[in-house]
């Protein structure tokens, strides 16, 4: 997987929030060690009584302009999966946000409001770049509804529901100066690593559906 092949823009990024691109990146990535841990409170969920209902992974030499990707609640996730994908996004130079289960709302529109409210605070607070949602089951789903949502420029621009059964995939409208068509086959490869359907078959599929019809 090549770090700055799917994670990064092709053209220079703008500086803006106080965080630049200017400086030398980390000869090294981490998982663990070097990974700083965030809790978000995302846009309109803020509930000081409750915790924290999201927790951001940023990576190492993370800046403003780099991907970031959406990890919906819900699942079933396949034993080990759900760590092994944060571990390789994070390992891929992508930030990752975990969204919590929904406790004290309806389940199904909770989620997707909260992935709706995600996208606003990766852009707005953070200053993402690229954006892709995760999940399987019902977050799955409500993923792939998020990407049809918000499928303009500055979206979502893909949403992958990993399982159970079969893996769909869902593209958005990405800016021309992401090239796009070039990162996703990379961040195929990588969703194919955590993929029980094989990395032959889940990346082929993936890539034609997210990558071809840009």
């Amino acid at each position: 997987m090549a770090r700055m092949g799917w994670m990064r823009a092709a053209l220079p990024v703008v500086v803006v929030l106080g965080l630049g691109a200017a400086e030398p990146r980390a000869a090294s990535i981490g998982t663990t060690e070097n990974t700083q841990y965030l809790p978000v409170w995302i846009a309109e969920q803020f509930r000081p009584a409750g915790g924290a209902p999201a927790l951001l992974n940023m990576p190492p030499g993370w800046v403003v302009g780099d991907a970031a990707v959406v990890v919906a609640p819900g699942g079933p996730w396949e034993a080990g999966q759900r760590d092994l994908l944060v571990s390789a996004l994070l390992d891929s130079g992508a930030a990752v946000l975990e969204l919590n289960e929904p406790r004290d709302r309806p389940r199904a529109a909770a989620i997707r409001a909260d992935l709706a409210e995600a996208e606003r605070t990766l852009r707005d607070i953070f200053g993402a770049g690229l954006l892709v949602a995760v999940g399987t089951g019902e977050g799955g789903d409500a993923a792939l509804e998020a990407a049809e949502a918000l499928g303009a420029a500055g979206a979502y621009v893909a949403a992958v529901r990993l399982g159970p059964g079969a893996p769909a995939f869902r593209g958005g409208v990405a800016p021309a100066a992401e090239a796009w068509q070039v990162r996703a086959p990379l961040l195929c490869d990588l969703l194919a690593g955590v993929s029980r359907d094989g990395m032959r078959g889940f990346a082929q599929t993936c890539t034609g559906s997210l990558a071809l019809a840009r």
